[in-house]
């Protein structure tokens, strides 16, 4: 069966019980899903960011502070061409952990075929059932 890449996420859900990580940026348009999940936004300004490791100069940015029910993050978007250049999001749970993400090399017209998305494992590799999260939240209070 085939998804729009807006369904995709939505999909994934239904089918296994979890979001992906970062799949707000997986969707066409990117900034809406990231709106409806922040709580507060906050324009902190312009700010120069890194064009990556690749020693590619810098970008003039908007950043932003995001406030949300799962994390609070900075996101910088290019003034030039308003893709996201920057993520940090710091997640509400024990030892906030915090993801850091440069976002470099950006190809909006990169050719994609059918092709791209066909699995090919390497010799030897074995299929792994994927669980939904339900189905873990099961077996792990059947352990207790």
């Amino acid at each position: 069966m085939h998804t729009s890449l807006n369904g995709l996420v939505a999909k994934l859900d239904e089918q296994y019980g979890f979001t992906p990580p970062l799949a707000e940026f997986a969707v066409s348009n990117p900034y809406r899903g990231i709106r409806e999940q922040a709580r507060h936004v906050t324009y902190l300004g312009h700010e120069k960011v890194s064009a990556g490791f690749l020693g590619l100069g810098s970008v003039e940015c908007h950043r932003l502070a995001l406030k949300g029910p799962e994390a609070d993050a900075e996101l910088w978007i290019a003034v030039g061409d308003s893709l996201p250049r920057k993520l940090v999001a710091t997640f509400h749970r024990q030892g906030n952990p915090q993801v850091r993400i440069e976002f470099t090399e950006w190809n909006l017209a990169a050719p994609v075929t059918a092709t791209d998305f066909t699995l090919h494992p390497p010799a030897g590799a074995q299929k792994v059932e994927m669980w939904t999260t339900a189905r873990m939240q099961a077996a792990a209070a059947k352990k207790h």
